[in-house]
């Protein structure tokens, strides 16, 4: 679950999760991580449109895995 989800959170995405929430605003080099060009922050509004296909790929996967 969590390396699904840190997938989502270095593009920035705002948990409502209470766990998830609390974990990834501890590791704030998730926050940092360049992915879409802008080093040293995220971006403002998350978006499915920000995935790469290999993101895309990987989410697929740690789902099924979730899944068994």
């Amino acid at each position: 679950r969590l390396l699904r989800n840190a997938i989502y959170s270095s593009y920035g995405y705002k948990f409502k999760d209470k766990e998830l929430k609390a974990f990834f605003s501890l590791t704030k080099e998730m926050q940092s991580v360049c992915r879409i060009g802008i080093c040293g922050k995220t971006a403002n509004v998350y978006s499915d449109n920000l995935l790469t296909e290999v993101d895309k790929r990987n989410l697929a996967k740690l789902t099924a895995l979730e899944q068994k």
